[in-house]
């Protein structure tokens, strides 16, 4: 069963890898170790599937929130830094471009992920940096994260 806190994939990929989780359980109950393991790591290399039998769940990113435990953010996943005007619909679109490129370097099409971070930036100005997992516009502006207890006069300063 799939996470609640899995990154999402396309209809036809989370079938596919459902199918495969089904084999790798087939191959346990089989005591054919040696396939349910060759499963298990084909998804954890094409889409970062993460396969926690205990709790008998899957997840792309590797968190699994139903453990009550709060893991980080799950590997794909970018944070916004800095200013820049963007709406909510450019936000998303950003994001969506962001785990599809994600997903591009997992399955090292380089070349694509590539393409994609050269998108990003032509329409939006966004620039990347995968050591962190952040993105920014590229602007001299400044974004307000969190509680502000300044003033208007303090921040103007």
């Amino acid at each position: 069963i799939k996470s609640t806190s899995s990154l999402s994939l396309d209809e036809e990929e989370e079938e596919y890898i459902q199918h495969h989780i089904d084999s790798r359980v087939q191959a346990k109950k089989d005591r054919n170790f040696e396939t349910a393991d060759k499963i298990r790591l084909d998804l954890a290399q094409r889409f970062d599937v993460t396969i926690n039998d205990k709790i008998k769940l899957w997840s792309i990113g590797g968190l699994f929130e139903e453990m009550g435990v709060k893991m980080g953010k799950p590997r794909g996943v970018y944070t916004r830094r800095g200013g820049g005007d963007l709406s909510e619909e450019d936000e998303e679109a950003i994001s969506k471009m962001l785990a599809d490129r994600y997903h591009a370097k997992k399955q090292r099409n380089f070349e694509v992920a590539d393409t994609m971070r050269d998108q990003l930036y032509a329409k939006w100005t966004v620039k990347v940096d995968d050591r962190s997992n952040e993105w920014r516009v590229d602007t001299d502006d400044y974004i307000m994260a969190g509680e502000n207890k300044l003033s208007d006069e303090d921040v103007e300063y």
